[in-house]
């Protein structure tokens, strides 16, 4: 299909997903390289990066993994130079590296060393794995970043007490926009997706948290990851090239309440 090929295939480009290891991260890959992009996935779990790995390969595209914490701010500065150096330009990269909520009291109970892990993996991860592409990004006047938000990112977590995870999807949303309103002169494009509640591992195995969300949920039903294969494919393509600073909600229309 020419058209489609020509709007949505990613041949010959590199992109760049972190928390590949499972989930919504594995789900990214899979369809970012099915429409023809190499593949380089990064994951603390090693176990879970070699599944995503043997899947990717299968589909006859070029996978690379390492293996790394992305709030280690020398960690991804290393890694991003090795891509550079050895694999080639980035061209897309999906910050989806996340953690969900641990803590699950209130704001004043909150523990510290909670509250900056949150930050740490959540929002700082993105500021570090962006700020790396970006310095190659820049020069060559190209470049997509997909930023995995969140609908906690949208609104407060409330009824979930998810003070800290709902604060740290809301900053990368708004960093997405600052990203977005830096870099739209030098033809690079930055976006966020705020999933709503997807079978994601996160609690989707408890029958009763399903049907909590499922309640909250004006579609009445809880998601898919596949059902995020077409808004990854939209925006790291060149059919998304005049969309830049978007906040997208894929949540059956959750946020619209």
């Amino acid at each position: 299909m020419p058209l489609f090929n020509d709007i949505f295939g990613l041949s010959h480009q590199v992109a760049v997903v972190t928390g590949a290891g499972s989930g919504l991260g594995r789900i990214f890959s899979y369809a970012l390289a099915e429409a023809g992009a190499d593949i380089v996935i990064i994951d603390i779990n090693p176990t879970g990066l070699e599944e995503t790995a043997a899947h990717v390969r299968s589909l006859g595209r070029q996978v690379h993994s390492f293996t790394a914490d992305v709030a280690d701010e020398g960690k991804v500065a290393a890694i991003f130079a090795e891509i550079e150096r050895n694999i080639g330009p980035v061209d897309i990269l999906v910050n989806n590296a996340g953690i969900g909520e641990a803590f699950r009291g209130m704001i004043h109970e909150y523990p510290t060393e909670d509250w900056q892990r949150m930050l740490n993996i959540n929002l700082n991860s993105v500021f570090y794995c962006s700020r790396e592409v970006l310095k190659g990004m820049h020069l060559r006047r190209k470049g997509k970043i997909i930023n995995i938000s969140s609908i906690w990112g949208l609104v407060g977590g409330g009824f979930l007490n998810a003070g800290g995870y709902a604060t740290t999807k809301g900053a990368v949303v708004n960093l997405t926009r600052e990203m977005a309103l830096e870099y739209a002169p030098h033809n690079i494009q930055i976006n966020a997706i705020c999933p709503g509640f997807h079978r994601t591992g996160l609690g989707t195995n408890d029958p009763d948290f399903v049907r909590l969300m499922e309640s909250h949920t004006p579609a009445g039903r809880i998601a898919e990851p596949s059902e995020l294969q077409g808004t990854i494919l939209y925006l790291a393509s060149s059919a998304s090239d005049f969309m830049s600073g978007s906040i997208i909600a894929v949540d059956g229309g959750f946020v619209a309440q």
